[in-house]
């Protein structure tokens, strides 16, 4: 009987852990600084495509993700825009 009810337990915790999973990845923004982006980014001045791992170059991209083009030294978001005023 007791081994019984740690079963139904574990899968209750369980169901509940994936419920919240499933939640959470539904409703977190797509958009912002909060958002997280799985896509491939380029520059969008020169169309280099920007590594899957980064080396952040400053404090803002450490934070808030980006990169900044090894080649024409422009500044880019998580999504692949350009900031403005941080041009190389």
């Amino acid at each position: 009987m007791s081994v019984m009810i740690l079963i139904l337990g574990a899968v209750f915790a369980l169901a509940l852990v994936a419920v919240i999973v499933v939640v959470v990845i539904a409703l977190w923004p797509r958009e912002g600084k909060l958002g997280i982006n799985l896509k491939n980014v380029n520059c969008p001045r020169c169309a280099t495509p920007m590594p899957a791992t980064r080396l952040p170059k400053n404090t803002k991209q450490v934070l808030w993700g980006g990169w900044t083009c090894p080649k024409c030294g422009c500044e880019i978001d998580k999504y692949g825009a350009e900031v403005p005023g941080r041009a190389g």
